[in-house]
């Protein structure tokens, strides 16, 4: 993600068909930001409950750390919607320059988290009597953390690399004019995004091979009743699924923006932008948008509905915080309803009495 402005490339204009494009995009973020937010919230409010028994498992906890992050890019998709919406004009260029960094280093952040998620279940699906170490699994993300982190804000911070506001994009970017440095940022994107698919579609090829098998082998040598088997291959069956769809939700969402890579790559090498590929105003103006910003925030919006399609825990606990509020709203409107006929009461006797 770098300027890409020329002379020769399409630019916004004030037309009604970009004005209303543009309010579409904006309305899309907020979307996400209404719907994200109090979703991810209550998943990351149930993983929570549970990590605070004694035997959470890895799996808990990266589902909180995934919930969190979650949260963090459908508020930031409510600023990136405000910013289309009100006509691609920044308002503070460090509060710009901050959005672009927490939403990169969260874009990033979400493919070592389904990479671990995806491990993790083949891990326990390979060995059912093993447990993660937890406290290893953690230092590793909070390194990877730090270092993702470190390697897009500290350029920033010593100004080797500068940030300027794209009106094209509609978001705050990296200002590089040398086409063999912009070369070489997006290779290493490139191969940023290819290095966690490779251990995903390895482990999901895993993990569904164990699956279809039933683990029948491994459960042979061990004293278990025939419903114990049963439930635990009914538990892998669900938790395997569970994290397909969310590994294929996030590999599907990430493919407009790997394509856009490699079209820029391409264009870069012919030294001709705009070119073939980005001479129309949509892929110019509206694509590295949609497939940066706009597909990263709808991602972090499926995630929840994932949990409360797959997981029936979740769904439960849901169920009975609405049915507990509900309850307490209907508590609370007979209670008002009472005191208002005791006050109705109390006025007719008086006036009777006077």
């Amino acid at each position: 993600m770098m300027n890409r402005t020329s002379t020769s490339a399409p630019t916004v204009t004030e037309t009604s068909w970009t004005k209303l494009t543009d309010l579409a995009l904006g309305s899309l973020y907020f979307c996400c930001f209404t719907f994200g937010v109090p979703t991810n919230l209550s998943s990351l409010c149930f993983f929570a409950r549970r990590l605070s028994r004694s035997r959470a498992n890895i799996t808990t906890y990266l589902y909180s750390i995934t919930s969190l992050q979650d949260t963090l890019i459908c508020v930031l998709a409510l600023y990136s919607g405000l910013v289309l919406m009100g006509g691609r004009s920044v308002w503070d260029f460090t509060l710009c320059s901050a959005h672009y960094i927490l939403f990169m280093v969260s874009d990033r952040m979400s493919a070592y988290l389904v990479t671990a998620l995806s491990i993790s279940r083949t891990y326990v699906i390979i060995y059912p009597m093993k447990r993660f170490k937890v406290k290893s699994v953690l230092i590793w993300m909070a390194a990877i953390f730090f270092m993702i982190t470190a390697c897009i804000a500290l350029p920033t911070l010593f100004q080797t690399i500068n940030i300027v506001f794209q009106r094209n994009d509609g978001y705050c970017n990296m200002d590089i004019e040398d086409n063999t440095v912009k070369v070489a940022l997006l290779s290493l994107g490139i191969i940023g995004m290819a290095i966690p698919i490779i251990p995903i579609l390895a482990s999901c090829a895993v993990s569904i091979h164990k699956v279809k098998r039933s683990q029948k082998s491994r459960f042979g040598s061990l004293k278990m009743t025939r419903q114990g088997r049963k439930r635990i291959r009914r538990t892998n069956h669900q938790m395997t699924l569970t994290i397909l769809l969310m590994t294929g939700m996030y590999m599907l969402l990430n493919i407009p923006l790997l394509i856009n890579y490699l079209l820029y790559l391409v264009t870069l090498g012919l030294h001709q932008y705009p070119g073939y590929f980005y001479h129309s105003t949509f892929m110019s103006i509206y694509s590295w948008n949609i497939s940066f910003m706009l597909c990263t925030a709808v991602n972090a919006c499926t995630n929840p509905i994932v949990y409360m399609a797959r997981l029936t825990r979740y769904r439960s606990w849901v169920k009975g915080c609405c049915a507990r509020h509900i309850s307490a709203e209907s508590r609370t409107t007979l209670f008002s309803s009472r005191m208002y006929e005791l006050e109705c009461k109390n006025s007719l006797v008086n006036t009777a009495e006077g």
